[in-house]
């Protein structure tokens, strides 16, 4: 449920990222179509299925956009294998926005619903861009609220969930092929903030988890983007740091490269890390009980690599199509637990038949896109 539509919204925006070189002036966005095929298979979850994406210019300063985006999700998780039955399950995402240009400015908003079987969220969105000094500088704020409904397929439980996101944004070119780049977001969630499903263990016996109503987060990021001229290369870094009133802190690291081959290929590698400590409430077993706890692994101390590629070939327009495309894309990540463990069989019990978890899973898209 709401793990899985997190991760695969994340997932899917990372492959929509574009396979170019550095854009920094505010312009209206291309009449543009997409079409997108995504896979995901890692630690017992499967999820598959289309996504489609529309923007067009209605004026000389407005253009609009829809998108919808299905997962389709197979899951026999370790939290499933150890709590519950392998099920399976499908989550559809519409959403439409708007981009308004005034000048050096644009405005944008946005409205976003996800439905599956045991979750519904709305989430609407709103952006502040505008660049000074000749478009040397270009500063950011945003907004966003979410409203999540969150069920249970083996219950009657039903609770909400709600979310505001508050970030600020500044780049700064330094040199002609150079952009460097710093971001803050703060995160305010209340309400249910766990799953109707997981459960923790005390002393070898299943409860259910109980996490606090409310989390802080704030997260700092820095960036730099680079580009080689005589390689035809964009060469970008990125840091960012996370910590939340939960005690979770985190460390990020991407750094990719993105090259132009001859007049039609364009390709794409890159690498991150990701590390964080564990929430002050999680504990693999817990020998008494207490007010807060939960065994859920995406809080516990825990690290990430991965390895991607993707690749980009350009035809020549046709008719009405203006710079069609085909992209391929897939990416390797590794998942290390350092205080979670599976056991053996299920029984909490036999501390001898335990290991730290870890997995392996691949993303992988195709994607067919073109201006018009």
């Amino acid at each position: 449920m709401g793990v899985t539509r997190l991760r695969s919204q994340l997932v899917f925006l990372l492959m929509l990222l574009p396979l170019s070189g550095l854009n920094w002036a505010i312009t209206l966005p291309k009449d543009h179509a997409e079409a997108t095929y995504h896979y995901y298979d890692g630690g017992g979850v499967e999820v598959t299925g289309p996504a489609l994406f529309v923007r067009k210019s209605v004026a000389d300063s407005v253009s609009v956009s829809a998108s919808y985006y299905v997962d389709e999700i197979s899951s026999a998780s370790i939290d499933v294998k150890s709590y519950a039955s392998p099920y399976e399950d499908e989550r559809t995402e519409y959403s439409v926005s708007a981009d308004y240009i005034e000048k050096d400015a644009k405005i944008s908003i946005a409205y976003v619903n996800s439905d599956e079987s045991d979750y519904q969220s709305d989430t609407y969105h709103f952006d502040y861009v505008e660049e000074f000094f000749g478009g040397l500088t270009t500063a950011s704020l945003g907004y966003s609220s979410g409203s999540d409904t969150v069920l249970s397929n083996i219950s009657d439980f039903s609770d909400t969930a709600d979310h505001d996101f508050y970030r600020l944004g500044l780049s700064q070119v330094v040199l002609p092929e150079m952009v460097i780049r710093a971001n803050y977001e703060h995160i305010s969630d209340t309400g249910f903030l766990g799953s109707p499903y997981r459960k923790s263990v005390i002393n070898g016996v299943l409860f259910d988890e109980n996490l606090p109503r409310t989390r802080r987060s704030n997260a700092f990021s820095v960036g730099a983007d680079y580009f080689i001229e005589t390689w035809s290369t964009a060469i970008k870094a990125q840091y960012r740091y996370f910590s939340d009133t939960w005690d979770i802190k985190a460390d990020d690291f991407r750094l990719s490269a993105t090259k132009s081959l001859q007049t039609h290929w364009i390709i794409e590698g890159w690498v991150r890390y990701y590390g964080q400590s564990s929430a002050s409430f999680y504990q693999d077993q817990f020998s008494s009980v207490f007010t807060y706890r939960s065994r859920d692994k995406e809080l516990s101390d825990f690290d990430s690599y991965s390895l991607g590629l993707g690749v980009e070939y350009l035809f020549q327009d046709i008719s009405w199509l203006k710079t069609p495309s085909l992209a391929f894309g897939a990416e390797w990540i590794r998942y290390q637990y350092n205080d979670f463990y599976e056991y053996q069989g299920g029984d909490f019990n036999q501390n001898n038949n335990k290991q730290l978890y870890e997995f392996d899973a691949t993303v992988a898209y195709v994607s067919f896109s073109t201006n018009f």
